[in-house]
């Protein structure tokens, strides 16, 4: 089964066809829709990764966090955000990983997203034990700390809940109503026309990412 892993979210996974890391796989996803076979994503446990690298990561995702409307921006464009200002350190962890060799994950953080913006069915990615595994991990730890976005089982199994909650609906008599012999007026269209104003001219890449680096403080 293929997991659809939202993008900014951060996830506990394990990938069978591991390379350097076996364990400790933590993912901030650019794209994580299983309509192509690979996820792309950051590595926050990746071992090329220092300390102070993952602490300039951590960083950058808290501030990212505090823009509006955030979780409308596209993968590119985070990419290309971490890119400008974490170059060695994206360097060292970004990896794609094919959905077929990933054999369980967990939602442990909600990134740059709000909790609001999960419903019942993001939050049904999870496991109990990976999460509890991952808040551990002094790494996870620091995440959740600084950012205040870390996942609590309690509020995925009350979402789940009210997707497994069926209301039994029964069949009900439904009375003919007899139909209006009353024929309906026409309303006469207005003579009010309206001028459509100039279309916007939508922001490029490099704009987009510069306004949000401003709005970040960068």
């Amino acid at each position: 089964m293929a997991f659809f892993f939202k993008l900014g979210g951060i996830y506990n996974i394990s990938y069978s066809a591991w390379k350097t890391n076996p364990t400790r796989i933590y993912v901030f996803i650019l794209f994580g829709n299983p309509v192509l076979p690979k996820v792309h994503a950051l590595n926050l446990g990746a071992k090329q990764l220092s300390m102070y690298d993952k602490a300039k990561i951590i960083h950058t995702i808290v501030r990212l966090s505090k823009i509006p409307n955030i979780s409308t921006y596209s993968g590119r464009l985070l990419y290309r955000i971490f890119l400008t200002y974490l170059k060695p350190q994206i360097g060292k962890c970004y990896r794609t990983y094919f959905h077929q060799y990933i054999t369980r994950a967990s939602l442990i953080n909600y990134g740059i997203n709000k909790k609001e913006d999960f419903g019942p069915n993001d939050l049904k990615v999870y496991n109990p034990n990976m999460l509890n595994e991952a808040k551990r991990d002094f790494l996870v730890r620091i995440l959740n700390m600084y950012s205040k976005r870390g996942v609590e089982l309690h509020d995925v199994q009350a979402s789940l809940a009210k997707i497994q909650a069926k209301i039994p609906t029964q069949p009900g008599v439904v009375t003919p109503t007899k139909p209006n012999a009353t024929p309906q007026t026409p309303t006469k269209p207005s003579d009010e026309t309206q001028t459509p104003g100039q279309p916007t001219p939508e922001k490029s890449i490099e704009e987009q990412t510069q306004d949000s680096l401003d709005k970040i403080g960068y």
